[in-house]
């Protein structure tokens, strides 16, 4: 009592190891994918002032649509979320800013979806936002 019957044994033993093996890829691909994100982090050095560019880059996650999460002026940092894609991920940013000697550095930085895959949708998020920030004009001096 509490053996399989022989007939069983084969089955399970392939489905464990099946099993064992979409974990581990998964797990794997998670890896890639984060370590990647470091490659799509964009800075940006900017003329204008703090304040300046925390409401400019707040004003480009609605433009793009993305929901401002949370923002921090104190900090420097904002984090944002588009809304779900026909994939069903959501692509999540954090944009951090720092004035140092008169120039602001704005660092936006892409963070791995919830999902298994991102299909390149940090990066779209990232490049979208990049592209509207220099298409406004800049700040007069």
């Amino acid at each position: 009592m509490g053996e399989f019957p022989p007939d069983a044994t084969g089955p399970l033993i392939i489905g464990v190891v099946v099993l064992a093996f979409c974990f581990l890829l998964t797990r794997l691909i998670r890896h890639w994918e984060s370590a990647r994100g470091s490659d799509q982090r964009k800075e940006i050095a900017w003329r204008g002032t703090y304040s300046q560019g925390f409401q400019r880059s707040l004003d480009i996650m609605g433009a793009i649509p993305a929901q401002v999460v949370s923002a921090d002026p104190n900090r420097g940092t904002i984090t944002a979320r588009t809304g779900l894609t026909f994939l069903g991920y959501r692509a999540t940013v954090n944009i951090q800013l720092q004035t140092i000697e008169g120039v602001t550095t704005v660092l936006v930085e892409p963070v791995p979806s919830a999902g298994v895959f991102d299909w390149g949708e940090s990066r779209r998020l990232v490049n979208r936002f990049l592209e509207i920030w220099d298409r406004l004009p800049e700040p007069e001096s």
